[in-house]
């Protein structure tokens, strides 16, 4: 719910930015723990905080666009997890 919530958001306009714009800009699909470490900044490490609850053993793909080299991968949310999906179902 949380991503989708973060995607629902519009970017700030203003000059201020929001915690959902820092996730934009700090967003990793995989993240390197040490890459994070050596990168000592509030916005790395909010971003670090949000990537380690997510449920990551399976992902799920979108791959409708393949045949033209467009595929969107994503990490299951807390519901999907609940419910099976990308696991026991589709």
């Amino acid at each position: 719910k949380t991503a989708r919530y973060l995607a629902s958001i519009a970017p700030s306009t203003e000059g201020n930015k929001t915690d959902s714009d820092i996730l934009r800009e700090q967003h990793r699909f995989l993240r390197d723990a040490e890459a994070d470490d050596e990168a000592d900044s509030w916005e790395v490490r909010m971003a670090r905080k949000y990537y380690d609850k997510l449920f990551k053993e399976y992902c799920l793909a979108e791959m409708s666009g393949y045949k033209k080299g467009r595929i969107g991968m994503r990490w299951r949310t807390q519901q999907e997890v609940f419910e099976g999906k990308g696991q026991f179902r589709c």
